[in-house]
């Protein structure tokens, strides 16, 4: 019994000091630190597009790009939205030069402004300019490494890798769309069943060229951005990215993802079948505090898998 109420004293004494810590205003550090590594901002500092195919692209638009994203996520933990909030948020921030890109109106002053995106193409981070960026190609986008990101990152179930010598996007003999190459590149095997699930979600955000602009059509005409998601509830057709998004919102998968990805951030290690049940005890600690992502962080620190983790060197 004294045992069990050390623990008791110790469990309660860490959940206060866990709450203390991520009220403090230091705690964006941490956010940051893991959109980084989870959101791949981090490669947003080392993307290089063609200065030929996007001259507007310098070092102001790439600091302003991460920083919109940054600022965008930090919101959501610090007000403990909910994790669906980080593809559905209706607004964003931008400065003077994140706005002209967007083609928006410029705000004053030159620093951030938070901005309402309702009447906009855009929605939540997907599509923002650091993921549209770092998913491209330097001369053109990239469904299929948009479409690889949201099903590795944000679902959990990444396609296997292409086989030896397959060009992922077919042959680019100049006359055919994006679209059109990858329709022929999925009609032959064993390219099909990867290309059938990665290539309609990386299509639907073919409306953002590859730094992140608004187009409507390209050299090859108009954009087509329409597909059909299979999700655990079935197919859902779609029509670009704003309608895409919600669905994957509400996927099931979502939830437990963002867990596996706090976690292995958490304990410096990759998930692995036997943390289920941290997982979704993170879960239901979550849900139970209705706090969002501020709250998954909350109930990773205190799992077992987190306190008795060991120290790089043990």
């Amino acid at each position: 019994q004294r045992r069990a109420h050390r623990r008791a004293a110790s469990d309660a004494g860490l959940t206060t000091q866990i709450e203390r810590m991520l009220k403090d205003p230091r705690s964006s550090a941490l956010i940051l630190n893991f959109v980084g590594q989870w959101l791949n901002l981090r490669r947003t500092d080392q993307v290089k597009p063609d200065y030929a195919a996007f001259p507007s692209f310098d070092d102001d638009l790439r600091a302003s790009l991460k920083a919109e994203s940054q600022n965008f996520v930090n919101e959501l933990f610090q007000l403990g939205r909910p994790v669906s909030e980080l593809l559905t948020g209706s607004f964003t921030y931008v400065n003077k030069r994140l706005a002209t890109h967007y083609g928006m109106a410029a705000p004053a002053g030159d620093g951030f402004v938070r901005v309402d995106l309702s009447g906009t193409p855009r929605l939540g981070f997907l599509t923002q300019g650091s993921f549209l960026t770092t998913t491209s190609n330097p001369t053109r986008t990239s469904p299929v490494k948009r479409g690889k990101w949201v099903l590795d990152q944000l679902l959990c179930t990444p396609p296997p890798p292409p086989p030896p010598g397959v060009d992922a996007a077919g042959v680019d003999n100049g006359t055919q769309s994006v679209r059109q190459r990858l329709e022929a590149h999925r009609a032959k095997e064993p390219c099909r069943s990867c290309h059938a699930v990665m290539d309609p979600i990386g299509l639907s955000f073919e409306n953002y060229d590859g730094i992140g602009a608004y187009r409507t059509s390209d050299q090859y005409g108009p954009i087509d951005a329409t597909g059909t998601l299979t999700t655990p509830g079935g197919d859902v057709t779609f029509l670009g990215a704003n309608e895409l998004v919600p669905i994957l919102a509400k996927d099931p998968r979502l939830a437990g993802c963002v867990a596996q990805k706090v976690l292995t951030y958490a304990i410096g290690r990759g998930y692995s079948g036997n943390d289920t049940q941290t997982i979704q005890a993170a879960l239901d600690g979550m849900n139970a505090s209705n706090q969002g992502l501020r709250g998954l962080f909350a109930s990773v620190a205190q799992s077992e898998a987190f306190r008795s983790r060991r120290a790089v060197g043990e």
